[in-house]
């Protein structure tokens, strides 16, 4: 992760260059920086726009890029110097106030704006608009997009909904698709043409199928907050959304299903941006900031899981780094599956008091669990059914735990001054223990084995052969 300062405020667009290695980001602070994501630094700074900048396009042929902004141009950019092109358009001739949507046509040769309830195509060469404006009374506001072979346009359309336009002529196809139940903040065509996806600030998603018009499945859940930008993956089958609930979260558009991998930001999400390989994400909210992540090693892996009664006292991995086990509330235990999240055994229970440890034997069969309760309960992995009875002997809170290397031995800390030795096979406790000089809240085994560690509420740590 690399993190891109320079901008003094919100950060309204981000595009890569077709070289993969510079992002140009565009900000409310009226700027627009060329950085170098191989280093994090910036190459370039310049200017030319006299309110916020809403929007960036790279051309697909990466000659230019474009900027949209709230005094009501585009400003054209050389896609190698960042030095400005040309004269600007001016939007203002059609109607439009400012522009907040920019898409570049996939031959690089036409632009479209939105603005002010205004759809707009113009020539990128002559910086004429090439097709009457098209006005939408209650939306043309936000978004824009070409579909891939250029023939069709797509924008929001008020009212929750979008419309989609035969780009030359100008004729509605499909003219009110409705799905949301918020205005529709981002759309883009899928690259084999078949669907359209829309996102809302109702924080869903919906598909559309682009013969019929007709909506796919159910729109899809799992942001809490506004979704405000998308970005299609190079396998045209993956979705990421750019979110005010500060996270980028990741979609199987064939199935609907959300990946287990999700990112969480530092502010929220309102730009997000794919290098041309593939191989970066780029991110930009609120903070000002612009965050480049590696999609081979996004650092956060899956959903939190969400633990109504419990998840406030221990979790573990297993060995194997395949499970995780957490106290699930009301005496009980969870064990999950630690890439997708999923539940194995929701809610394991055998303690009449809350679980202050667990953890699982070496060779994952078992899983061991302590509670408040004085007790020890032995789990099996596969079934999930308690192995015999729970383990007694101490008088008073269990807090931790620690299993010997070979997986036969267990050794647990109390609230009753004592550390105590159970043999994990047969369930008996040993009859060697050891009495300490106060509650006992922490123990620890060397590697080799042969020296423990306990620590307390006396402030001391204490070795033991």
């Amino acid at each position: 992760l690399k993190v891109l300062e320079g901008h003094t405020s919100a950060v309204g667009g981000v595009a890569f260059c077709l070289d993969g290695r510079r992002l140009i980001s565009g900000s409310w602070d009226r700027s627009l920086i060329m950085w170098d994501v191989t280093v994090g630094e910036a190459e370039k700074k310049f200017t030319g726009h006299t309110d916020d900048i809403k929007s960036i396009a790279m051309a697909p042929d990466g000659s230019v890029f474009a900027s949209g902004s709230g005094d009501g141009t585009v400003r054209f950019w050389d896609g190698s110097t960042g030095n400005e092109v040309g004269e600007p358009i001016d939007t203002h001739s059609t109607g439009q106030q400012g522009v907040w949507g920019l898409a570049f046509s996939p031959d690089s040769r036409r632009v479209a704006t939105t603005g002010n309830h205004t759809v707009q195509i113009w020539d990128v060469l002559t910086r004429a608009s090439v097709a009457e404006p098209v006005h939408i009374p209650n939306g043309g506001n936000f978004i824009i997009a070409f579909s891939h072979d250029g023939s069709r346009i797509a924008a929001d359309a008020g009212g929750r909904t979008v419309r989609i336009w035969d780009s030359v002529s100008g004729e509605a196809i499909f003219d009110s698709l409705k799905g949301h139940t918020g205005s529709v903040t981002w759309t883009a065509f899928t690259p084999d043409g078949q669907q359209l996806v829309t996102a809302s600030e109702d924080a869903t998603i919906c598909r559309w199928d682009m013969k019929s018009g007709a909506l796919v499945g159910k729109p899809l859940t799992g942001h809490s907050n506004y979704i405000w930008d998308g970005v299609l993956l190079r396998d045209g089958n993956t979705l990421a959304t750019a979110s005010e609930d500060r996270t980028v979260r990741f979609w199987d558009l064939k199935t609907g299903n959300q990946k287990s991998r999700f990112l969480q930001c530092e502010s929220l999400v309102y730009r997000v941006a794919l290098s041309p390989d593939g191989s970066l994400l780029a991110t930009a909210g609120f903070d000002g900031k612009v965050y480049i992540w590696d999609m081979k090693a996004i650092e956060a892996v899956t959903e939190p899981l969400q633990i109504p009664r419990g998840g406030d006292y221990t979790v573990v991995f297993s060995h194997d780094g395949s499970r995780i086990a957490a106290d699930a509330g009301g005496g009980t235990v969870g064990i999950w599956d630690s890439v997708s999240g999923e539940a194995i055994f929701d809610s394991l229970k055998g303690h009449t008091g809350s679980v202050t440890w667990t953890a699982f034997t070496p060779n994952g069969q078992q899983l061991v669990t302590a509670s408040h309760d004085g007790t020890i309960c032995r789990w099996d992995t596969q079934t999930g059914a308690q192995i015999g009875k729970p383990l007694t002997g101490h008088s008073d809170s269990i807090y931790n735990g620690v299993i010997s290397h070979d997986g036969t031995t267990l050794v647990t800390p109390s609230a009753d001054w004592t550390v105590r030795f159970w043999d994990l096979k047969t369930g008996n406790q040993k009859s060697r223990f050891l009495q300490c000089e106060s509650l006992v809240y922490r123990v620890a085994l060397s590697p080799d084995g042969s020296l423990l560690a306990t620590a307390g509420f006396d402030g001391k740590v204490y070795i033991w052969d």
